[in-house]
């Protein structure tokens, strides 16, 4: 009750004047209608105290626990829950390298703005975050750089840690279909194929959704940098807008009048290794020497339900590789990942990216290489250039026959250390390429085009040979598809839940229910040969085909793909688009279909059951029958990732967050549809307001130019300090 207070109090103030904080002149925001503030400031420094104000605002309890989790130290402050994420913070030697980049990194203005911004409307409204995250406060830039510093996946060390222990295969393995892996599909069409002769630019990143530890109790604690935040800043050198980490001070994709950009995950690349070293008494060998471990120990708190505390140490050893993660006899494994530079040079770079008005000086920052995560990125912009390129922290790695794709590396020589992270000059860039399109849904870049134009010889070793997964075939089946598009085609598109697999299989399948299955699998082909082959809320038959695919891959409804000995014709790069096809196994195909009739008899009563009956949005109190599934397992284009809850249908916890399409004529303009919405504070009146729309597949105008959006405000806030 108390922050439904808060909030119509804010929009009260919209009468009188807007709401005032201690200071000198700082920054105004505009909040729109859909919860998006507009801040215009004098300076870069001042918009981002704004932004900082702004995102606490909006998701203040969530930056609270991140920000307590990333220093190390919530379970000091909340209990048991957090300690396993406190002693993993800990053990990666968190702590030593804050200190190491504290001394490299000098002033840092921007940030310090930033997190004053925080700082201050949690001063200001104490009343608006939760009494017992609180215990967090005041934020530092110290909880920016460990951001920064904790470079590796707490979930991707502890299960090669698990496998390594048990003796078993220690490879690490994908987290692509995991329900919160960051994941991604982007276009971008040049004038060629625009039929207003305007680039377009599709954005559309998928990552998990806040109601994630809702429906999976067990998913990780301290999720804010995997929340987007929308926001527009104006400020007398730029006018951007965009969406960026919450908890970062800075928009890490988006667009201004000239020019824009949208990122994928790169996710087959592999940029950890796990080194096996050789242990000898205290130290481990190296090029023919014992050599000692770096070592650190921190004292693990955790408050007990009494108040007290209980207390273990946690012991950090660091190898000449990286931090140890495991011991097994006389050898141990240490991971490697880059090295983390400062989140202000990141800022940096990302607001000279925003600045950019042409490809020369979009490509001029990106050379600067501090991101901390590769990324592709596509560009468009209004003179009718698109392109492609990689960014981002790539390891050197040396010459040699080494398992660089998740398995165990020699750690006993110097001769397979990396050699430092290759240059911007090694990145592959595509300009306006013949096809007049480029697009990729998180397969290795080669398929930016068809036919392909990249050669892997071209390209360091290490890196991964083409591939298409169903995703990205389903894309380059859209965007082949036709000549022209239209911002309108595109946002169509894009929301196209059409399954490559059912196509793929579905007519032989159907042929051998209605031959060979029982009465209730030949009921079950009649309805799928009747099925659209849609994974819409509408859809019936979706829900047969679903259970009839899980009978091949229990986990499909996971993320797992469909497995590929289950095809008749295996895919060819020959026809990338026609294949695989058809069922390897004619008698199981019926089995699986009388399996599939049977399970959706009992569980619905029913075979014609709408897809949306069995998947739904759920956000808070709010739940929608949902659309599509598993993209790779179901050659979706649309993504939708989902976990069982108590009330019974599946709850999405991942896919589309951010959704724009943005046209680049005399000005940019943009359509955009935010799934979750721009804010985690259940009681904003601005907290899964845009779910209705998102579930009927529209959009919403994105409003740039003042006069929009002061007719289209919701409140006022004029920022001091």
């Amino acid at each position: 009750m108390r922050r439904i207070l808060v909030w119509t109090m804010t929009l009260a103030l919209l009468v009188w004047g807007g709401v005032q904080a201690e200071g000198a002149p700082g920054a105004e925001i505009l909040w729109d209608t859909w919860g998006v503030p507009h801040i215009y400031a004098e300076s870069l420094e001042e918009a981002l105290y704004a932004l900082g104000w702004a995102q606490m605002r909006a998701h203040g309890d969530v930056i609270l626990e991140s920000f307590a989790v990333g220093r190390g130290r919530a379970a000091e402050l909340w209990g048991e829950a957090y300690a396993p994420s406190d002693r993993h913070v800990l053990a990666m030697g968190l702590r030593a390298r804050l200190d190491e980049l504290r001394g490299e990194v000098g002033e840092m203005p921007e940030s310090e703005a930033f997190v004053a911004g925080m700082n201050a409307f949690a001063e200001t409204h104490p009343e608006a975050l939760d009494e017992r995250l609180a215990r967090a406060l005041p934020l530092t830039v110290d909880d920016l750089l460990a951001g920064e510093a904790l470079t590796v996946d707490r979930g991707l060390v502890e299960g090669f840690r698990a496998r390594y222990l048990a003796g078993g295969d220690a490879r690490r393995h994908s987290l692509v279909s995991a329900p919160s892996a960051p994941a991604s599909n982007a276009w971008a069409i040049g004038p060629s194929r625009s039929a207003s002769g305007n680039p377009i630019l599709l954005s559309n990143t998928h990552l998990g959704w806040p109601n994630l530890r809702e429906v999976v109790p067990d998913a990780a604690v301290g999720v804010a940098g995997l929340l987007w935040f929308e926001a527009h800043l104006v400020t007398p050198d730029l006018d951007f807008y965009g969406v960026g980490p919450v908890g970062a001070p800075a928009l890490v994709l988006g667009f201004n009048d000239d020019a824009g950009w949208t990122v994928t995950i790169p996710s087959l690349f592999d940029t950890v290794d796990f080194y096996e070293l050789t242990l000898v008494d205290d130290g481990y060998l190296f090029d023919g020497e014992v050599r000692e471990f770096e070592t650190d120990s921190h004292t693990l708190r955790v408050r007990q339900e009494d108040g007290s505390y209980r207390e273990e140490e946690v012991v950090a050893r660091r190898s000449v590789h990286g931090t140890v993660i495991a011991e097994r006899g006389d050898r141990a494994v240490a991971v490697r990942a880059h090295e983390p530079t400062a989140v202000e040079a990141a800022s940096t770079q990302f607001w000279d990216m925003a600045r950019a008005t042409d490809v020369d000086a979009f490509l001029g920052a990106l050379e600067q290489q501090p991101l901390p995560i590769p990324l592709n990125v596509f560009y468009a912009d209004r003179s009718g250039t698109i392109m492609f390129t990689l960014a981002g922290a790539f390891p050197d790695r040396p010459e040699g026959d080494y398992d660089w794709g998740g398995g165990l590396i020699p750690g006993d020589t110097s001769e397979t250390l990396w050699r430092g992270i290759l240059p911007f000059e090694a990145m592959p860039v595509v300009i306006d390429p013949e096809a007049g399109y480029l697009q990729n849904a998180n397969e290795p870049f080669y398929s930016l085009t068809l036919p392909i134009e990249l050669d892997p010889a071209d390209f360091p070793a290490d890196w991964p040979e083409p591939q298409l997964w169903p995703r990205s075939q389903r894309s380059l089946q859209l965007i082949t598809g036709q000549d022209r598009f239209s911002a309108a085609d595109v946002m169509t598109l894009k929301f196209d839940t059409h399954s490559l697999l059912a196509d793929q299989v579905l007519d032989e399948v159907v042929a051998l229910g209605l031959e060979h299955g029982s009465s209730d699998a030949r009921d079950a082909a009649a309805l799928l040969a009747a099925w659209d082959r849609r994974f819409d809320a509408e859809s019936v038959g979706a829900v047969v085909f679903a259970f009839w695919a899980m009978h091949y891959e229990d986990d499909i409804l996971a993320g797992a793909p469909f497995p590929a000995d289950a095809f008749a014709v295996p895919f060819d790069w020959a026809r990338p688009l026609e294949t695989p096809r058809g069922v390897a196994d004619p008698v199981m195909a019926v089995r699986a279909l009388e399996y599939a009739a049977a399970a959706v008899l009992e569980s619905f009563g029913a075979l014609e059951v709408p897809w949306g009956a069995f998947y739904t949005f759920r956000l808070g109190g709010e739940a929608l029958p949902a659309f599509a599934a598993p993209p790779e397992g179901f050659g979706l284009f649309v993504p939708n990732f989902a976990a069982p809850t108590e009330h019974g249908p599946m709850a999405t916890v991942g896919g589309d967050t951010w959704v724009a399409v943005i046209e680049f004529g005399e000005r940019a303009r943009a359509q955009a549809v935010f799934s979750y919405g721009n804010t985690t504070d259940l009681e904003s009146p601005f907290f899964a307001n845009q779910l209705a729309l998102y579930a009927a597949q529209a959009y919403r105008p994105v409003w740039r130019d003042r006069e929009d959006v002061e007719a289209n405000l919701a409140s006022r806030e004029m920022l001091r300090r």
